[in-house]
């Protein structure tokens, strides 16, 4: 239905059901779990760094775990965008 102006009207979204409303807070506790372990990540990563410039010494397998976890926070927000019709686009080079 076109109301005045032209924009169009979209229906209202439907009721959910109990299967439903239970995959959307689990998806949901998935991407909070992801923040988590991003703001977990990056306070390695500061700690790895002021630990190396001021003490000049590192976390040791620091690297190996900020790779891990990043993987593993972007698995983790998959099932929300699915949720919201939404995607991830990664783009890779390699030489």
């Amino acid at each position: 239905m076109t109301i005045e102006g032209g924009a169009s009207e979209t229906a209202p979204p439907l009721p959910l059901g109990p299967g439903e409303r239970f995959i959307e807070r689990l998806a949901t506790l998935f991407a909070i779990i992801g923040g988590v372990i991003l703001l977990a990540l990056s306070l390695l990563v500061t700690a790895s760094v002021l630990g190396r410039w001021l003490l000049n010494r590192e976390i040791t397998g620091a690297f190996e775990i900020v790779q891990i976890g990043v993987a593993v926070a972007a698995f983790l927000f998959l099932p929300i965008c699915q949720l919201h019709n939404q995607n991830i686009i990664v783009d890779s080079f390699t030489t």
